[in-house]
This record gives structure tokens, sequence and C-alpha cells, in this order.
């Protein structure tokens, strides 16, 4: 194991020119070594959309998401303050965005992955303008195959990447700067690793680099009981293990890519959570040895998860809800709740998590 940090900013951590600040600032004082972005905020469903519009030769709807874009980057580069020098050479970028569309090739999926792949690079390009980076695009480093808006990396030729960078570079002195999301063919071609496929990225890149650890920058402080943009009173969970992670990530939990923990296991690299916005905060630490005491709530269209669940809480819960068990052996119960909507699967989570915190307490008092 090297002496490398890795760090990957999400794009809501990377969606206003503050948090562009913000994220430069915990680069700076957390000494990170190998820096991995995200596009800011929703631009790859901006650029998606981009996509469709430009299949469909709908030129008004395009033009509306093209000025949605070059609205949000005129925001954001008048509030950084870059110079002539530096804001001409991003608007560069963002410019031979948009010569991509005259060509005719659009219908094809390596096309589209050629667009998407471009929000990771205009992030990546603001931040290289902003602080002193050794940026290299990942088209040179995270190696895959031409499976097109899936694609499967190649860990060995990844590793094989990163070695011959390390043996050229002191990342100690200038750490390195790249994008997350986005790969490179045998051929040359841009591919991509699917939607939110940054942590993906910055986890290959952690398991070549043999680092010691990887934190995933993000604008919720770690994982919690139930998701805290919908449940009052969440719970934070200090620590986690590989196995638990990956189940719930699979299950729905929407704050990290389900594909992120596989290099991380392979490794043994442990992963922190944390939040831009309460930095201060220690977030979830998950490792191999991380002690799983604490049920977590998950959602899947018209599906609520319940894991980890002690028989006695579920058959309590059983009494109120329908409630069907999967599972109650070890290492976690399973639970299914099939709900007919969005709002009353809203309803229902925070019903059950507030049941839950009763049961607790009730527990807790009669010690």
């Amino acid at each position: 194991m090297r002496s490398v940090t890795v760090a990957k900013f999400g794009g809501s951590s990377l969606s206003t020119a503050a948090g562009i600040k913000r994220c430069l600032n915990l680069i700076k004082t957390q000494e990170y070594q190998v820096v991995v972005v995200s596009a800011n905020g929703k631009m790859t469903q901006n650029l998606d959309l981009l996509v469709l519009y430009h299949r469909q030769s709908n030129t008004q709807a395009f033009g509306q998401i093209w000025a949605k874009i070059t609205s949000f980057y005129d925001a954001i580069l008048t509030e950084l303050s870059l110079n002539s020098i530096k804001t001409s050479r991003f608007l560069t970028l963002l410019m031979a965005l948009k010569d991509e569309f005259n060509n005719q090739e659009g219908s094809s999926d390596a096309f589209r992955d050629r667009i998407l792949a471009y929000g990771e690079y205009l992030s990546a390009g603001l931040l290289n303008e902003l602080a002193d980076f050794h940026f290299v695009p990942a088209t040179q480093l995270i190696r895959t195959n031409n499976m097109y808006g899936a694609a499967e990396p190649d860990a060995p030729a990844i590793r094989k990447n990163v070695d011959v960078l390390i043996n050229e570079h002191d990342f100690s002195k200038k750490p390195l700067l790249t994008q997350g999301f986005v790969g490179c063919d045998d051929d040359g071609n841009a591919t991509t690793l699917g939607f939110e496929g940054s942590d993906f990225s910055a986890a290959l890149l952690s398991e070549a680099f043999e680092a010691e650890s990887l934190t995933i920058w993000t604008d919720v402080a770690g994982i919690y009981t139930g998701d805290p943009r919908y449940i009052q009173h969440a719970l934070g969970i200090d620590q986690m293990s590989y196995a638990f992670a990956e189940r719930i990530c699979q299950y729905g939990a929407r704050v990290l890519h389900p594909r992120t923990l596989e290099p991380l296991k392979r490794a043994n690299i442990p992963l922190n959570v944390r939040s831009t916005l309460e930095s201060n905060k220690p977030g979830t630490l998950i490792t191999n040895q991380g002690v799983d005491s604490m049920p977590v709530i998950t959602s899947q269209v018209s599906k609520i998860w319940l894991h980890h669940f002690d028989a006695e809480t579920l058959e309590h819960l059983q009494q109120f809800h329908p409630i069907k068990i999967v599972s109650i052996t070890e290492p976690f119960s399973l639970a299914i709740i099939e709900t007919q909507n969005a709002v009353s699967q809203i309803e229902l989570m925070q019903q059950i998590h507030e049941c839950w915190l009763v049961m607790q307490k009730e527990k807790k008092y009669a010690r």
C-alpha cells in the first residue's frame, strides 16, 4: 500500500461557485494526492437531453437546453472571477462540445458517450484553471471495453497506466486531477461507466494506486438509517462493512454507485463518505471490519426494503404494515413492502422509521 489518499467530489458539491471553492479548500487542507471529479450539478442529464433532441432534430428544445448549460457556466465563471485567458480556455472547451453536434453520427451509442463525457471534462477544466494540478484525462487512465453506456473496466490495464504515472510524477507536490465516469476503449473512443459512475472510477483508481483510503465527498454527511431527504430524524451511521454497504446500494441506497465497493474490497481500501457542506462531521467509514449495528431503510420504484432489522422489530412492524420477510438469517435480515405510489412510499418509510426509533427508546428505558 502506497501513502496515497484519493478524493472524489460529487456533482452536488460542484454545482455552484461556492461549492467548487469548498472542494478546492478541502483538497488543499486534506492534502489529497489524487482527485476525481463528477460533472457539475445535473450536467450529465442536460447533456443526455442534448443528445435526445439532436436525434429528434428538435432544434427548439435543443436550443433551450443549450441556453440552460451556457447560462449555468456563465454564472459560475462570473462568480469565480477567472481572468480572460482562463475563461477563454474554458469557453473553447464548451464550444468544442457544441461542435460535436455538427457530426452526423448522432444516433450511435459511441456518440452519446462522447457527449456525456463532456460533463466531467468541463468540471475538471474549471478546477484545473483554479488551482495547481497535474491534469490527466480519464481516457488515458481508465481502460474499458466498448460497451458504451455501461463499459466494463480493465483493471490490469488501469493499473499499468497508473504505474507509468507514478514513475513519472510526484503527486505529493502536485495532485493528480482526473475525471470520473469516463473511460476509453482500445480504439481510443470515450466510454462511460454508467450514470453516477464517478464513484466507481475513484474506486478503480484507488485500487490501482494502492491507496491508503478513498473519501467520497457529497452533499450528505455519510450513510443514514434512511434517506434524510425524505425521512425526518434519520440517524447517521458511523461505520459499516463492505458487505452491508454493498447490499443497501444494490437495493436502492443512492449514496454510492453499486459497483464502487468491488475494487475497494479487492484491495482492502477503507472508504469514507462525507459531506462538503458539513466537513466537520466524520461521515461513515466503510471497511472490511466495519461493525453493522444499525438497520437501514431503502426504496426502489414500488418497493421499500428493510435491512438488518431484528426479528422482534419486524414482528412488531408487521402488526401495522404489510411487511413480507424475505430473510431473517445472518448476516443481514431483509424485508419488503410493496407500495402504490411515491407519496405513500415516503409516508410509509417515515412511519416505519419513527416506529423503530420509538422501539429503540423503549428498549433503552427498559434496561
